[in-house]
């Protein structure tokens, strides 16, 4: 019986294996966002489940999510990457279906500077000084946005879903929907309302605070005094006005305009106002 069990247990490992859908972002670009969103929704549809862990470990009806940065994360463990060091695995990708999450690249240079340095404790300069930074800069953002532009280029339309955080923002509906009829579902109306009200900013934000998703280390604090050491920061667009001044804004955006990547194309056409 033992035996039979270990066969059926591996026979789900390898139809998962197999059924893989990677979800590949840049750090800070809204992966956990979207991480509660989807765990939330496929909860509410497959009821016989109390917790994600056990579902998307052991269910084979629902494709493994693999979300990466794609060698591009900070880690307390490993020394970061240069930005001149990155580069696809295509081999890895191959055949597979890949969600890609985009975002304002001066956004996300203003939240991982708090990541790492209130979070994970692994840089001790300014905002100004980690901008131009090799290892975490503008230069290595831009870089994993060019080799992904002309990966995707070439990866099978129907195989590639490209969002981002800022349409999440605007439209969080409707990106759950393509995000869930791309894994091979119906989206059910309620659910997704469900899903969307359950992975909203100040939800998420108490779970962080309380601890509720501690054991699966979907959400973790760094410092429940300290909202900027949290993951749910500020859930804001545009919000690096706030912490980076007129010439920061104008070092980035020299960068960002050398950019071959169309990903980083919309964020230049936006009206923005510069904190002198």
């Amino acid at each position: 019986m033992l035996n039979l069990l270990k066969m059926v247990y591996n026979k789900v490992l390898l139809v998962k294996k197999y059924n893989s859908i990677y979800v590949i972002e840049y750090p800070k670009s809204g992966r956990t966002w979207l991480r509660v969103m989807v765990l939330q929704y496929f909860l509410l549809h497959f009821k016989e489940f109390k917790n994600s862990f056990d579902m998307m470990k052991k269910d084979p009806r629902i494709p493994r999510l693999i979300f990466t940065h794609d060698g591009a994360g900070l880690s307390v463990r490993k020394k970061p990457l240069r930005y001149d060091e990155l580069a696809v695995q295509r081999g890895r990708y191959a055949r597979k279906k890949i969600i890609f999450i985009v975002r304002d690249p001066r956004d996300v240079l203003v939240s991982l500077y708090f990541q790492a340095v209130k979070r994970q404790k692994i840089y001790a300069g300014t905002i100004s000084e980690f901008i131009r930074d090799d290892k975490f800069g503008i230069k290595k953002i831009l870089r994993f946005y060019d080799v992904w532009n002309e990966t995707l280029c070439e990866h099978e339309k129907d195989r590639c879903l490209i969002i981002s955080y800022e349409s999440m923002h605007q439209n969080t509906h409707d990106v759950l929907v393509s995000v869930v009829r791309f894994m091979g579902f119906e989206a059910v109306e309620h659910m997704i309302r469900d899903a969307v009200q359950y992975a909203s900013f100040e939800n998420m934000q108490q779970m962080e605070k309380n601890s509720e998703h501690a054991s699966s280390k979907i959400l973790v604090t760094g410092d429940r005094l300290d909202v900027e050491s949290f993951k749910t920061r500020r859930g804001k667009v545009g919000g690096y006005i706030d912490y980076l001044p007129a010439e920061d804004i104008m070092y980035i955006e020299e960068h960002m305009y050398r950019s071959n990547s169309e990903y980083i194309k919309p964020y230049l056409t936006r009206p923005r106002s510069v904190k002198e």
